[in-house]
């Protein structure tokens, strides 16, 4: 009888300490952004330092790009010209402090911040540019931006509307579960 009793205790002791360690390790992955094996979710810091350093770059790539193409625009020597230009520059250098603050992506609080900065900015020219005609060479630049500024946005679990079409609000590639409400509008169109 007191075998029983003893066994039928260690069994139960041992699975409730096998559901408390599985209910911390969740709580661990939830409530703490970088754990300790060294990813965000299902990103890792290595995703993040490749995703500023290329925004980093394409930024200085998407400011050469709009000079030109407004150069070549009706917008030459205007007031909207400068602006668009002040406000490709003020991205870069927002992609610039980021990525310096980044460091080695261990910290995300460290570069909140200047990721929210960063999105704010990418907000402010994805709604520039949409009034734009675009040549093929910035929508590319633009597009590959706007790639990595979801990917910061993701990562960082901050809100990014840059891309948004409001006629498909799933239509971004995430949550696309409605794709079969939007069929028969396809079937039916010349």
């Amino acid at each position: 009888m007191f075998r029983r009793t003893t066994f039928g205790a260690v069994i139960t002791a041992a699975l409730f300490s096998l559901a408390f360690s599985t209910a911390a390790q969740a709580q661990w992955g939830r409530n703490d952004d970088y754990r300790r094996d060294g990813r965000y979710g299902r990103y890792d810091s290595r995703t993040l330092r490749d995703a500023a350093s290329r925004l980093r770059d394409r930024s200085k790539d998407l400011e050469r790009d709009v000079d030109r193409l407004l150069d070549r625009s009706r917008y030459d020597n205007t007031r909207r010209e400068d602006r668009l230009n002040d406000q490709t520059r003020d991205f870069r250098r927002a992609a610039e402090r980021f990525r310096d603050r980044v460091g080695d992506g261990r910290d995300l609080n460290r570069s909140a911040s200047e990721a929210r900065e960063l999105l704010r900015q990418g907000e402010r020219i994805e709604r520039a540019l949409s009034r734009l005609r675009l040549d093929s060479r910035t929508y590319s630049t633009w597009s590959q931006i706007n790639r990595d500024l979801d990917l910061v946005a993701d990562i960082y679990r901050f809100n990014y509307r840059g891309g948004y079409d409001p006629r498909y609000p799933n239509d971004r590639g995430r949550d696309d579960d409605n794709w079969w409400r939007r069929l028969p509008g396809v079937i039916r169109r010349p």
